[in-house]
């Protein structure tokens, strides 16, 4: 601690400063990324897709948010992964086959915190928290095609992907 103190007595308050502001953005963007890309392993957000069969062509489209995530933008990023998908393979329009909600509870954990408003003669903590947090996540089973069939309603890829994008 004595070193820490020198440290900063000669001259090093402003990086220190800095390097603070740094590592709180880091810990608290982390925490509320909800930015649209790939699965990470680090919060578990994002897409993952996987391809279930050749012809017709079939992929799975899943989308994971955070806690601060809600259903709409879950939903809205997994169809948006989905006109990806059929743009990249050369196709131009999306068949819903298949939708459900993947959701998940995480439970953070409880912690007592002591309230002397509140207090019992025996000191015992008496407010008792529960930190669990609701993670929205959306399936999306979809068929690519280059020409619907005309009694079936699938999505212009191309159009929906840039409504979505204005939208998010």
């Amino acid at each position: 601690m004595i070193r820490f103190k020198r440290w900063l007595y000669n001259g090093n308050v402003e990086l220190a400063a800095l390097i603070a502001v740094i590592l709180i953005m880091i810990f608290v963007g982390g925490c509320a990324s909800t930015t649209y890309g790939p699965a990470s392993w680090w919060s578990g957000a994002g897409y993952s897709d996987i391809q279930l069969s050749d012809e017709p062509l079939v992929f799975e489209v899943n989308y994971d948010g955070t806690a601060y995530s809600n259903v709409r933008s879950v939903e809205l990023k997994a169809l948006a992964r989905a006109c990806e998908l059929a743009l990249e393979h050369g196709k131009t329009h999306v068949y819903l086959l298949e939708r459900r909600q993947t959701s998940k509870v995480r439970s953070g954990g409880s912690y007592a915190i002591w309230n002397p408003r509140y207090a019992t003669n025996a000191g015992i903590p008496n407010q008792i928290y529960n930190d669990a947090a609701t993670i929205p996540g959306r399936a999306l089973v979809v068929q690519l095609l280059n020409d619907p069939p005309p009694d079936v309603f699938a999505l212009d890829a191309a159009a929906t992907l840039a409504r979505i994008e204005a939208e998010l």
